[in-house]
């Protein structure tokens, strides 16, 4: 039962003094729920700050872990996520960019999310394909693919790349994002069908409802405790994620955890309920209505016999049943924002693949150094490029500054962005290089309108990797025009 109409049920009346159980209730429900309940003068919240040789977590959460099998306790360290200005200003324009992308596909995708999210569960199709999309849009590199949409030949769940298009790693069968559609024999969308995976090296765990009570310090604990069990010793980057919301754990050898508060990632304004009585009586007005305006329509004098005061009275219960202004606002870190989550999501990839990569020596090269940029900057297909990151963190470094937007196209590094300290704040123009035509341009982020201008290329995009295991982000088109004229004469 989502988590909306518990609080309807467990919190009614003026005070909240009332206890309604909903009907249909499990009996092992309820006994959960009192199960849960502290024991009188320990606290229902963890305190924030630094500890100072004892364990952050209360008597609690410590018989948690015995619970689990894990004597120890847990040190807990909350932290505070790095935001855009940490990211250096020659490597910033990726991120910039993703995180624009990411904002325009989660304002297409919240009237879905809001009817539907609180029914999902991790283990739910949807629920694995919109979270797996949007950790892809903050890890980029290979796991993001722009396609020009004249290229593109699409209907509402499957799509197909040109043949001829000229970069040959993206060709082929595209899954329009949640749709399930895919080849025979092959997986159904891009996701992992696990809920606790490995993306680049970070570890991924799936769970709903993070503004729930003690949710976010059971979750931690089970970070803790998964890493501890399959990955003693070692250093775990961690992201936990209910599309809505995210929280960064950073596992470290022994007993100690970082971790940041319950951050937003995709604004919902209004979650609907699952009522079903409300929505049948929703669903009958409705078709009521309809009748009634046929009737008038034909010159029939007949409409619904209930009076106005049971219809008035109607539509308020409605009203009040169909929707709830989330109450988890109060619940999110103080002074985040879903830009500056983005922003601490994408710096959590970059640096858990960095840690990983080894330090460029004067000697280790068989060219002079000054030629390694110069080489990387016309690598422009995929799958080398993407090999290029993982040889050292020079070479990484180089090719984050020499952004890959599509084959022959590249986005160098933009002085637009170097003076950029906060998440809020959209750069007007980008760096724009064409290596065929040898050409540079300022170019803007645009949403694509519902009408094409012709001369004007829209782009499309994809997340996922493999031959025909990508999938399409619905309703998210963008066009990069020529940035206005008082833009370009900026210094």
């Amino acid at each position: 039962m989502p988590h909306i109409d518990w609080m309807g049920a467990l919190g009614e009346g003026r005070f909240h003094e009332l206890i309604l159980l909903p009907p249909l209730l499990p009996e092992g429900a309820i006994a959960s729920v009192m199960a849960e309940v502290p024991p009188v003068g320990q606290d229902m919240f963890l305190g924030e700050g630094v500890a100072t040789g004892g364990a952050l977590i209360s008597g609690r959460d410590n018989r948690k872990i015995e619970k689990v099998g894990k004597a120890r306790e847990l040190l807990r360290r909350k932290v505070t996520p790095k935001n855009v200005d940490a990211i250096p200003w020659r490597q910033r324009h990726g991120p910039v960019l993703r995180s624009m992308l990411m904002l325009l596909w989660s304002k297409e995708i919240e009237v879905e999310l809001r009817e539907t999210l609180l029914q999902w569960s991790p283990d739910d199709f949807p629920f694995r394909e919109f979270a797996f999309a949007s950790l892809c849009l903050a890890a980029g590199d290979k796991h993001i693919t722009v396609v020009p949409e004249s290229r593109f030949t699409s209907n509402e769940i499957y799509g197909h790349v040109d043949p001829e298009f000229e970069d040959a790693y993206v060709t082929g069968f595209f899954s329009v994002l949640a749709t399930g559609a895919h080849y025979q024999g092959g997986p159904a969308g891009s996701a992992p069908e696990e809920t606790i995976y490995w993306l680049d090296d970070v570890l991924v765990f799936l769970t709903t409802q993070l503004y729930r009570a003690d949710a976010m310090d059971e979750e931690i604990l089970r970070v803790a405790k998964h890493c501890q069990v399959h990955y003693p010793g070692q250093v775990v980057d961690a992201v936990l994620t209910s599309i809505e919301h995210v929280i960064l754990v950073h596992v470290m050898p022994g007993s100690e955890v970082q971790h940041t508060g319950l951050l937003p990632f995709i604004k919902i304004k209004i979650h609907f309920t699952t009522d079903i009585k409300k929505k049948v009586k929703k669903q009958k007005k409705s078709q009521q209505d309809a009748i009634d305006a046929q009737n008038i329509h034909d010159g029939v004098e007949f409409h619904s016999d209930k009076n106005s005061d049971d219809e008035e009275e109607s539509e308020s219960e409605e009203e009040e049943g169909d929707f709830v202004f989330d109450p988890h606002r109060n619940c999110v870190e103080k002074g985040s924002s879903e830009s500056s989550t983005f922003y601490a999501l994408a710096h959590l990839f970059d640096a858990a693949a960095v840690r990983h990569l080894t330090y460029a020596k004067i000697r280790d090269g068989r060219l002079p150094n000054e030629l390694y940029p110069k080489i990387l900057h016309y690598v422009t297909d995929l799958p080398t490029r993407t090999a290029c990151m993982k040889v050292c963190r020079l070479f990484r470094r180089i090719c984050q500054e020499d952004l890959l937007f599509t084959e022959g196209i590249i986005l160098p590094p933009c002085k637009g962005l170097q003076n950029l300290a906060e998440s809020s704040i959209d750069p007007k123009w980008f760096e724009m290089q064409d290596l065929e035509k040898e050409e540079s341009v300022r170019v803007s982020f645009k949403k694509a309108g519902r009408y094409r201008i012709k001369g004007n290329e829209v782009w499309r995009v994809a997340v996922g990797t493999g031959r025909n295991g990508k999938s399409m982000l619905d309703k998210s088109c963008f066009e990069l025009p020529a940035a206005k004229q008082e833009v370009k004469s900026e210094e």
